[in-house]
């Protein structure tokens, strides 16, 4: 009964029926409303108080905890919300499980289809199965950001990777955006200044990353006298779609795409043209795309970090944030070979 109890909060906070902050029942009512004894409500509320879940005081009564406190046990396993739909998020993946199987982590890596509705369902599977350690790809601004909140009072450490940035309880690990379409620019310039940049963006998502980039490269397009265009695409870009996106460009307009997903197609369509992404994968170098390649094995490793150090504070950590800038990948255009490793 002590444990029902118990699982009626948790149950509770993860349904919406209690929010971080809210106060509980006192015990007798909370006794009468579960059908058990007080005693047994004393017990649970005990067990939840322990683990961080709820605070009690005379002056502010029983509340559901607003500070994340984390879990401290040791990692042994960490959940992956991820896609399997993309090149760069399954590059990570690798890269990130081949690290976690040195340190002698379990990967329980929970793959969806890119839609965000469904990533928060999968952390509370997670989360349900025992998983207190969940590094998450969010797809965009659509996810449901609060249901990960509550999973951190419930004692979840959380990552936040490449994507979406999450807020104050959850670290960050990600790409410098700024720096790498610097770098892009920079590229560029020393080629030839183009009249006018074309930058190829993703069509109905809501991504922090994809944003920092359009954003950097308008602001340095306004710098040098650049005129700047965006142009929205699908997920999926058809051949037609990609040959509509290029059609009208000329030796005086540079491609910039937000990420390679995005260059390939359009590379594809127009193999002349000069394209610019980020994420630096293999195919995107193999394609004659110059590209920022992002630093895999320190960004997860950094991601491990982050749950380390969670674990480690415990109720003193603080939400941070890891950039790192990538690396300009230069494929020659004959042999696919990368110049600039």
């Amino acid at each position: 009964m002590t444990e029902q109890v118990r699982m009626r909060v948790v149950n509770g906070l993860l349904s919406g029926e209690y929010m971080p902050g809210d106060r509980l029942p006192a015990e007798r009512d909370f006794a009468r409303l579960s059908g058990c004894s007080r005693i047994t409500v004393r017990r649970a509320f005990a067990r939840l108080e322990t683990a961080g879940i709820i605070t009690r005081s005379p002056a502010h009564g029983t509340r559901i905890s607003s500070c994340f406190s984390g879990n401290t046990a040791p990692i042994e396993s960490v959940g992956i919300l991820a896609t399997l739909r993309e090149t760069f998020a399954v590059e990570f993946i690798d890269t990130l499980t081949r690290l976690m199987n040195e340190r002698g982590i379990l990967a329980v890596l929970a793959a969806q289809e890119p839609q965000s509705a469904l990533q928060a369902g999968s952390a509370v599977r997670l989360f349900s199965k025992g998983v207190r350690n969940l590094i998450v790809w969010g797809l965009d601004r659509r996810l449901d950001f609060s249901l990960f909140e509550k999973l951190r009072v419930l004692g979840v450490n959380l990552v936040f990777f490449d994507r979406v940035e999450p807020g104050p309880f959850a670290d960050f690990v990600g790409l410098d955006n700024r720096n790498a379409v610097e770098q892009l620019f920079c590229y560029t310039l020393a080629r030839k200044k183009p009249r006018r940049i074309l930058f190829a963006n993703r069509a109905g998502l809501a991504v922090d990353a994809l944003d920092q980039r359009r954003d950097r490269c308008r602001e340095l397009c306004r710098q040098h006298g650049i005129d700047f265009a965006e142009t929205l695409l699908p997920r999926r870009i058809s051949p037609e779609q990609a040959r509509e996106a290029v059609r009208n460009l000329d030796g005086e307009t540079a491609l910039f795409c937000a990420n390679d997903e995005i260059a390939l197609p359009l590379k594809t369509a127009a193999p002349e043209l000069d394209c610019c992404s980020i994420d630096g994968t293999g195919e995107a170098a193999a394609s004659g795309i110059v590209s920022i390649r992002q630093p895999m094995a320190a960004m997860a490793a950094a991601a491990l970090d982050a749950l380390e150090r969670q674990r480690k504070l415990g109720a003193r950590w603080k939400a941070g944030k890891t950039l790192f800038n990538g690396t300009l990948i230069e494929p020659d255009s004959s042999t696919g070979k990368v110049l600039c490793p």
